[in-house]
């Protein structure tokens, strides 16, 4: 294997390393989200609450759908990576590699983003619904 090539695979499965670190942060996430929005610490005489909530639930189901396929992906990706770094190919990086690579980064990204602005919709939300603590 080229040094150029083992270089470029090297570079591919640190960043693949990192999305699946990032992944199961936001599971740990998902986990709190999804306590959040089941829980009771929500002043009840809030106008549309348990319908917000519903819609909320429906959106982390979906994400929840989301997050596997991405994590699967990803994790299928790493292995492959693993396994070309393992196997001293002496042939030059798979321009195949190179197009999945893009095709995961993008389908990644639009998660993330997804991802991020749904946390952002509940937070800013759930945030301003809070039973205050009564003196």
């Amino acid at each position: 294997m080229t040094t150029q090539t083992q270089n470029i695979q090297n570079g591919y499965h640190s960043e693949a390393k990192e999305w699946k670190s990032n992944l199961l942060f936001i599971e740990t996430e998902l986990h709190f989200i999804e306590q959040l929005i089941h829980s009771y610490v929500f002043e009840p005489n809030t106008p549309n609450l348990f319908e917000r909530l519903e819609h909320f639930k429906t959106q982390l189901l979906n994400i929840k759908t989301q997050y596997k396929k991405i994590q699967e992906r990803v994790i299928s990706y790493d292995n492959e990576l693993g396994g070309l770094l393992e196997s001293h190919d002496t042939e030059p990086l798979d321009p195949s590699m190179e197009k999945k690579r893009q095709r995961i980064s993008a389908d990644y990204n639009q998660f993330i983003t997804t991802y991020k602005a749904l946390k952002s919709n509940i937070f800013e939300y759930c945030g301003g619904i809070l039973k205050r603590n009564k003196k």
